[in-house]
């Protein structure tokens, strides 16, 4: 299951979403399906893009923070290190994932 959250400064939620987590396929279109449920969640919470001031993830298995990869991640067969942070496929605002 992937949860996706628009919390506020107080930590309070203002929408969220639940979708089964897909069938493994590559990362990159993995990523860009990731991508539009942010974007979906966003255009749902009704909270302007410009109000965004940040978006963190967790990912399945060892992440290398320094790098931004995630590393073997045991759920998701054959993606060994794939750069999550600098991919370009999870972006909120002009110069996100970049």
């Amino acid at each position: 299951m992937i949860t996706y959250v628009v919390l506020d400064l107080l930590g309070r939620v203002v929408t969220h979403r639940r979708q089964p987590t897909p069938q493994v396929v590559a990362p990159d279109k993995t990523m860009a399906g990731i991508g539009a449920s942010i974007h979906a969640l966003l255009a749902d919470s009704g909270v302007p893009r410009e109000r965004i001031l940040g978006l963190g993830i967790a990912a399945p298995g060892p992440v290398d923070i320094e790098a931004g990869l995630v590393v073997d991640p045991p759920e998701l067969e054959g993606w060994g290190r794939v750069p999550l942070r600098d991919s370009g496929q999870v972006t909120v605002a002009d110069g996100w994932g970049s």
